[in-house]
């Protein structure tokens, strides 16, 4: 049994605040998909709690959830219908119809042998294939999430030169690194509310124990470990869950950091507008000090030689109104950059800060915000101009460039939404500071969530 107690954690594998025994009794009851336990179930004072060969249903989990267990209850369990080697290859192949630029890119590189035997050949350890099945079942979008990974990660190390050794490990990092949800409590994880501090936490400990699990199985090397600890961490020191710099980071890490974030926009954004993965150059180029140069490259490189034919659409009918659009959502963003600017400097200047990890991390986060934001020359006067000068009969060269000025400003607004609540969450931690420099935080998070609020009016 392995715990991890912080500030931020107090977590147990198969004890209290382990919500996994609640996810393996919906899968039996709502999936009629029938778990077993294949030993007797005792809890740390060896008290029986289930006897062998009991069904897992919702009663069972009951008597178990609340006790600390003997033993890690994956391994007494069984699961009627696994998923295998074989299947998971399946599973990709499924992906590649639902998104075809994929398809497109693993054929671009060549790529097609080599992850089906990566998929087929490799004989995942049982917990693995327990908790990926139970991941599948689950919450399927962080499978899907992590069959991605798993395919794009092994080919950057490939395209990196990785000696076998390392691929498999990138692969593996990549299938698994979102494991750690499947012990969260399922109401945070599947909320679509605006999570509290303390909820957003909750999710950040995923790396934590996603971690934990893979150390808990002796055939999965420290690498694929640390690099699920990682995925969530940035060159720039704007991550979690240790704002660790360049310097400081595995590059299996800083791959799979660069990986999810590629699917989460590919899905979450590019999806409900019916574009792909050759819409992915803006996001690369504003981020591009987020991740190793090395990383950076490769992957660039990956995407382009597939030569993906980019969708350029205009979801507001003229390009005058498109323009004006795009205009009106530089224009709610614009007042960010001074405060941030104020904020930071604020920050620097303030000495108590200067050893505490939270005020480190919203350094970090505010700086790479402001460079982006600077970077990106969507806010800057001339180009506001421009934007005003449009008209009705542009042709289609305007069209592609709103389409891409659309994409950043998409991007900068999911970092300012990223940055505001990493504000919050260092506003917790502000007990013993002065009330005007208290104030002055929380009246920059209020201006952000003010400017969040305008452009998800538009």
């Amino acid at each position: 049994m392995v715990t991890i107690n912080s500030k931020d954690i107090d977590f147990t594998l198969s004890g209290k605040g382990d919500h996994y025994a609640s996810h393996l009794a919906h899968v039996t009851v709502e999936k009629n998909n029938q778990i077993i336990t294949t030993e007797d179930i005792y809890n740390e004072y060896g008290v029986l709690l289930l006897k062998k060969g009991a069904v897992l249903n919702n009663k069972a989990a009951k008597k178990i959830v609340n006790h600390k267990l003997n033993n890690p209850i994956e391994e007494d369990i069984a699961i009627e219908r696994s998923l295998s080697g074989k299947v998971l290859a399946e599973k990709f192949i499924e992906l590649q119809q639902k998104y075809p630029d994929i398809k497109r890119i693993n054929e671009a590189n060549h790529y097609e042998d080599e992850i089906k035997d990566l998929f087929i050949k490799k004989r995942l350890h049982p917990v693995l294939i327990q908790k990926l099945t139970i991941l599948n079942e689950e919450l399927p979008k962080y499978f899907e999430k992590g069959l991605f990974s798993a395919w794009l990660s092994s080919l950057t190390a490939r395209k990196m030169k990785f000696d076998q050794y390392g691929i498999y490990n990138a692969f593996l990092a990549g299938l698994t690194h979102e494991l750690g949800f499947v012990h969260l409590d399922p109401e945070i994880v599947n909320s679509n509310k605006e999570l509290t501090p303390e909820e957003w936490r909750t999710i950040q400990s995923h790396v934590v124990v996603g971690k934990i699990v893979l150390e808990n199985i002796s055939e999965v090397s420290e690498e694929v470990s640390r690099a699920v600890l990682e995925h969530h961490e940035n060159c720039d020191g704007s991550g979690y869950p240790a704002s660790k710099t360049k310097k400081d980071l595995s590059i299996i890490g800083n791959i799979i950091s660069m990986v999810d974030s590629i699917y989460a926009k590919r899905v979450n954004q590019f999806e409900k507008s019916k574009q792909t993965l050759a819409e992915i150059f803006p996001y690369l180029q504003l981020n591009y000090s987020t991740h190793s140069l090395e990383v950076y490259e490769t992957i660039y490189d990956i995407v382009k030689c597939a030569d993906l034919k980019r969708n350029t659409r205009n979801p507001h009918g003229t390009v005058e109104k498109y323009a004006a659009y795009v205009l009106k959502k530089s224009q709610a963003i614009s007042p960010v950059i001074p405060e941030l600017m104020t904020l930071l400097d604020n920050l620097l200047n303030i000495k108590q800060y200067s050893s505490n990890k939270h005020a480190l991390t919203i350094i970090s986060v505010t700086t790479r915000m402001v460079t982006m934001l600077n970077m990106s020359g969507l806010l800057f006067d001339e180009h506001l101009e421009w934007l005003k000068t449009i008209s009705a009969k542009a042709d289609d060269d305007i069209t592609d460039e709103l389409n891409q000025n659309d994409l950043m400003l998409g991007e900068l607004e999911w970092q300012l939404r990223n940055t505001q609540r990493f504000l919050s969450l260092f506003s917790d931690d502000l007990t013993d500071a002065k009330e005007k420099e208290k104030l002055s935080l929380e009246g920059s998070i209020n201006k952000l969530q003010n400017c969040l609020i305008e452009l998800k009016k538009l």
